[in-house]
């Protein structure tokens, strides 16, 4: 993969989490379960995420080892094994911890990788 392709795919992880948090900033957790539509939005930014991650090559995986790679590979899958009472948790959790520690590291990578 080229360099400017890896960009661009971390440009659409970055994108996808800023969108995502920007979404859930707007609840409170007990609000966000009550809303199908949320969930459902969020839902989709973490499986473009998921997408965009899968493309990154090995080679930039190993000289990035402080990003949670697999992490980021499992979000679509943890979603679907989820049962729908425990999803929107779920949901919350990874929208609200998991994605905003990764985003300083991939936009790190990013910064890295332009320069």
């Amino acid at each position: 993969m080229k360099k400017q392709d890896t960009c661009r795919q971390l440009r659409g992880i970055i994108a996808a989490i800023d969108q995502a948090a920007d979404l859930a900033e707007k609840y409170r957790y007990e609000d966000f379960c009550q809303d199908y539509k949320a969930q459902t939005t969020i839902t989709g930014y973490i499986c473009a995420i998921t997408a965009y991650d899968r493309e990154i090559s090995t080679i930039v995986r190993v000289k990035y080892l402080l990003v949670p790679w697999k992490d980021l590979d499992a979000l679509e899958d943890t979603i679907s094994r989820a049962d729908p009472a425990s999803r929107p948790r779920i949901l919350w959790r990874i929208t609200t911890d998991v994605l905003s520690r990764s985003r300083p590291q991939l936009a790190d990578v990013l910064r890295d990788m332009e320069n």
